[in-house]
């Protein structure tokens, strides 16, 4: 009942890491010791084996087994000398939470043996591993502490824990939770038991931010009816729409991480493509056919802005999935510059002449793009990569009054049909003027580098 009731008045007391960061207290004596226990000649001797069979293997690189063989040696007669070198392996294999403890007994049990030299190194050592693990201090209280669903040992605690950076949940008798939420490298925490108050959620960054994004654009094609006729006999030459993207964008992340957002920058994507068209063109002796082969370089481009909606999901302490949804409008202008040649079915050719072709279409197309990336946090700094999916939500403009006809003269004899045909209409089969792009579906990766809280 009166571990129920320690439950029941859990309360937390958080304190920022970054106090521990700027100035780390030197390492912290964590004792009483177990006293010495008396051993056989043949014990002492089998403990100091062990710990020379740990010295060869560290110095062969073999870490986990010269760590084994020192906690070996520990176990039977610890030393300063086997509880150091166990700290060492610890720390060269990345496990900090581990080592620091090790390193705080050599300076509190073995401080006798240690000249001032090895003191400074020591307290150095901690000072640097404690800032890339989180720091636990559990003050009070009674019944089993339990971290991550293993047994830690019994309440009140003297000694800190040490836990590697992440998310961690801690709990009194398997029950009540004092902790549940991540932990960052270099955060200190203290957690009081029997407060009286539950524990508070952990804290979120919120505040002002500002982030660059750019990247390629690719898609199918920007969906005209020119690329569409094209894209029905091609076989080279297709269209194919790619640009680029970028701008930068700002607002305001609120603590549970939705993040309200304005947007802008430029916008360029061109589809460059050929396409036929056939005439019958009387000649002296019959009927000809021309063939037109039509060059086409279809492009949009402009600045654009607009709002977006963001949420980002925390998956440790330096990474989030990032969630947004942008509507936006683009100032744009449209052009497609053609160029061609024609060919009759006697063997003549001549490049084409073309009226109308230099006009720019403008306009202010609005597009909806979703994105999904990931974010990584260096400080103050975040560095992601996402993938967006724009969809253009009307089609562009319609490109009127274009014509072409052969460079070359028709010839007395009438014989050259290429020639010798009338000015034709630029229209697209069967689909009449050309429009500048249809529902266009662009995918977008994208870095973003930008000052986040």
């Amino acid at each position: 009942m009166r571990a129920s009731r320690n439950a029941l008045g859990i309360g937390l007391a958080m304190l920022l890491g970054a106090a521990a960061l700027l100035a780390p207290r030197p390492a912290s004596a964590c004792g009483p010791y177990p006293p010495p226990r008396t051993l056989s000649p043949a014990d002492k001797a089998h403990a100091q084996k062990l710990f020379q069979e740990g010295r060869a293997l560290e110095g062969e690189g073999k870490l986990e087994r010269a760590l084994a063989r020192y906690l070996a040696s520990r176990d039977i007669l610890p030393r300063k000398s086997n509880t150091k070198n166990a700290a060492v392996c610890l720390d060269k294999l990345g496990r900090a939470a581990e080592a620091i403890p090790l390193y705080e007994e050599v300076l509190d049990r073995f401080r006798s043996e240690l000249t001032p030299e090895e003191q400074k190194a020591l307290i150095d050592d901690v000072r640097r591993l404690r800032g890339l693990v989180a720091t636990l201090h559990v003050v009070d209280g009674e019944g089993a502490l339990y971290v991550d669903g293993r047994e830690i040992g019994p309440l009140p605690r003297e000694c800190p824990l040490y836990l590697p950076a992440g998310r961690h949940t801690v709990r009194v008798n398997r029950r009540a939770v004092l902790l549940d939420h991540d932990l960052p490298a270099g955060e200190s925490l203290r957690i009081v038991v029997g407060a009286g108050q539950p524990p508070p959620p952990p804290a979120r960054s919120q505040g002002w931010f500002a982030q660059a994004f750019g990247g390629p654009t690719l898609g199918g094609s920007m969906d005209s009816n020119a690329e569409r006729d094209a894209q029905s006999v091609c076989t080279d030459h297709c269209p194919f729409a790619s640009g680029f993207l970028t701008g930068a964008r700002g607002g305001y992340i609120t603590a549970n991480n939705v993040s309200v957002e304005l947007f802008t920058g430029f916008f360029s994507v061109e589809s460059t493509f050929e396409r036929t068209l056939t005439r019958d063109v009387p000649v002296p002796d019959g009927i000809s056919t021309v063939t037109y082969t039509l060059s086409h370089r279809l492009s949009l481009r402009g600045p654009f802005m607009g709002p977006a909606v963001g949420y980002r999901l925390d998956l440790g302490p330096r990474w989030k999935a990032v969630f947004r949804g942008s509507l936006g409008l683009v100032a744009a202008q449209s052009s497609d510059p053609v160029s061609g040649v024609g060919r009759d079915d006697r063997g003549h050719a001549s490049p084409l002449m073309f009226t109308g072709t230099s006009t720019v279409l403008r306009s202010a197309p609005t597009f909806l793009m979703p994105e999904v990336g990931i974010e990584a946090k260096f400080g103050g700094i975040r560095v992601g990569l996402s993938l967006g999916y724009i969809l253009f939500l009307a089609q562009g403009n319609i490109f009127n009054g274009r014509a072409f006809d052969a460079q070359a003269s028709c010839p007395p004899a009438g014989d050259n049909g290429v020639a010798c045909a009338p000015e034709t209409v630029a229209d697209v089969s069967g689909q009449g003027l050309q429009t500048a792009h249809g529902l266009m579906q662009l995918w977008i990766p994208q870095l973003t580098f930008g000052f986040l809280p």
